[in-house]
């Protein structure tokens, strides 16, 4: 039910952006007409994507998307910028959007990446960094906006005070965020969107997987006949190129246990078991009661 009510939210919010585009096309407000169309269009691109590439993006960003979005054009349109300190709460919301966003996106690459890992203390830092920069390049577009469509005026940029009091603004959501994101981590707080997330990839691994196999199969028929189907063998080399993506670090054939202690801390992992055959009920018992408070991971990986 609570999914349900911020979907619908979403969804009326994207309504009031389009018919208020419509309503600036009426006004002749050629400026805020692109801007709510623009936005329109920013707000359903998780919509999009799942139509697209069947990718379902998590329910609480598609919110947090359009309601960022929405902040901003509504302050515009309807002049709510005039009104005390609403320029201040909308830069501060809106960038601890931003920085949410960052979190999820480092959180989901240090999870899944075997490549690229960040400690919390790191990962808080990069968020907090990532939001200042991402505010320095809203003023800098309030300053073009300025120079293009109101011949220098500032209308955006009323005055150096108030763009630095919108950059403290942002500041103070990145912080804020990174150090409550960072302990959220530690807490496990973010697990439904990383196995939303990670549900969403596989599907998309399925289809790459299921491509590979047809090529593969197509290949196999045409070398049967004692010739080479040349179309293919591109498809076939930029396959095997990335194929080391969809393997586990170790093809020997073992059996573990491991203790992860939180989602993202998969370099702190320790075996509490490990087997090159099969183990039986007391195996696992004794494995088991080493563990502290971390998660528990079973992985059996195939010998090649």
């Amino acid at each position: 039910m609570e999914k349900r009510l911020w979907i619908l939210l979403s969804r009326v919010m994207e309504a009031i952006l389009f018919a208020m585009g419509i309503w600036n096309i009426w006004r002749a407000e050629w400026l805020w007409a692109f801007a709510c169309f623009f936005g329109f269009l920013l707000s359903i691109s998780p919509v999009i994507i799942k139509r697209n590439i069947h990718f379902s993006v998590h329910w609480l960003i598609e919110f947090l998307l359009v309601f960022a979005i929405s902040l901003h054009i509504w302050g515009g349109v309807l002049h709510l910028y005039s009104l005390p300190y609403y320029d201040k709460i909308a830069h501060f919301l809106a960038s601890a959007i931003v920085a949410f966003f960052a979190l999820i996106a480092v959180y989901v690459i240090d999870v899944f990446s075997p490549r690229i890992h960040m400690d919390l203390v790191m990962m808080g830092f990069f968020i907090v960094i990532f939001t200042i920069a991402m505010g320095a390049l809203w003023e800098i577009a309030e300053f073009v906006s300025d120079q293009i469509f109101s011949g220098g005026k500032p209308l955006a940029q009323i005055s150096l005070q108030n763009t630095m009091w919108d950059l403290i603004a942002d500041s103070i959501a990145g912080i804020l965020m990174g150090v409550a994101g960072a302990i959220g981590i530690k807490r496990g707080e973010f697990k439904e969107i990383l196995f939303q997330l990670s549900e969403e990839a596989k599907k998309l691994n399925s289809r790459f997987i299921e491509a590979r196999r047809k090529a593969i199969k197509t290949l196999h028929e045409a070398m049967e006949k004692g010739e080479v189907d040349k179309k293919i063998l591109p498809i076939v080399n930029k396959i095997n190129s990335i194929s080391d993506y969809y393997t586990t670090s170790s093809c020997s054939g073992r059996i573990a246990i491991l203790e992860i202690p939180s989602v993202g801390q998969k370099r702190k992992a320790k075996f509490l078991g490990k087997w090159h055959s099969g183990i039986d009920y007391e195996d696992a018992i004794k494995a088991l009661k080493k563990s502290s408070k971390g998660e528990i991971w079973f992985l059996v990986q195939s010998p090649i």
